[in-house]
């Protein structure tokens, strides 16, 4: 018999997690005793843009009924319960009309048991197994919310990091670039360490399915010119700077002036995101107000491409 302790863990663990990452809007743990014969409802949009409530029944562990037993009988009479008995919403105390009840077992489920249960309901009832839910597992992102934390977090130090870089390509691409004396620049040597961009690509991935565009596009810029900078890096040699790489001694100096200016509206824009609560799928946060503030300012200034 399942430990009903081990049936709630899965349920808030597992399921309703899951549920999330493929797409439903709202999902709620209503296991209890009013639950109706529902241990989660969750709500998602038609195509008309109307709000449709469902209902899952959960159940961890194999249902191998051959025949009419009473376990058959209890799953029946939940699922029943649960189409039938209209959902209210706690936070509004509005009440909702049930569109479908799922029936979600952790396991396996007998053909048998499929064709008494399809047969004595309706089209409002459908079984999910173990095999279903671990396709949907599969091909929908999952990205703990820890994991996502040290994403954006360790963005925050990456960019702190890269500032200090930059302050000493800064200093002699300067000094360089207002050498008039070819002798004189012979002596500047090139910082060897380059951008870090590794949490900015993978800040990128997350971010695509949940920050705003405006957010979107201030990191893909950033990363767009940390790409840059690196690159001219390694153009330009570490020791003997002449005349002939002054071209590209302006253009590097000119990234890395806009890269200080962009990079504190990226900490901020770090900041916001973590004291934010994580949208769901679907939805995206709100544009960080230092990057639409930050973008504002730079689309007035900046040179042009």
């Amino acid at each position: 018999m399942t430990d009903v302790n081990d049936e709630v863990a899965w349920v808030r663990d597992t399921l309703m997690p899951l549920l999330r990452r493929v797409g439903f809007r709202r999902v709620d743990f209503t296991h209890g005793i009013l639950e109706a014969g529902r241990d989660v409802v969750f709500s998602d949009y038609d195509k008309f843009g109307l709000v449709k409530y469902y209902a899952a029944q959960a159940k961890d562990g194999d249902l191998k009924s051959r025949s009419d037993t009473q376990e058959i009988h209890t799953i029946l009479d939940q699922l029943r319960s649960a189409y039938e008995t209209p959902y209210r919403d706690v936070t509004t105390g509005t009440e909702h009309r049930i569109t479908g009840v799922y029936l979600v077992v952790n396991g396996s489920v007998s053909d048998a048991a499929k064709q008494i249960l399809y047969s004595q309901t309706g089209s409002w009832m459908s079984i999910v197994d173990r095999s279903q839910l671990d396709i949907a597992d599969m091909l929908t992102p999952h990205i703990p919310d820890s994991d996502r934390r040290i994403v954006y977090g360790s963005l925050g130090l990456e960019i702190r990091d890269n500032e200090e870089t930059l302050g000493d390509a800064f200093t002699c691409v300067d000094g360089a670039a207002g050498e008039g004396d070819g002798a004189e620049m012979q002596k500047v040597a090139m910082p060897c360490a380059l951008l870090s961009t590794r949490w900015l690509v993978k800040c990128l991935e997350i971010g695509v399915h949940e920050l705003h565009k405006d957010d979107i596009n201030f990191l893909t810029i950033l990363l767009r010119w940390s790409e840059d900078i690196n690159f001219l890096l390694l153009k330009i040699p570490l020791v003997g700077i002449d005349r002939g790489v002054e071209s590209a001694l302006e253009v590097i100096r000119r990234r890395i002036s806009d890269y200080h200016k962009l990079a504190p509206a990226a900490t901020e824009a770090v900041r916001f995101i973590l004291s934010n609560e994580r949208p769901s799928p679907g939805v995206r946060l709100d544009p960080s107000p230092s990057v639409r503030a930050c973008m504002e300012g730079f689309r007035r200034t900046a040179p042009a491409e």
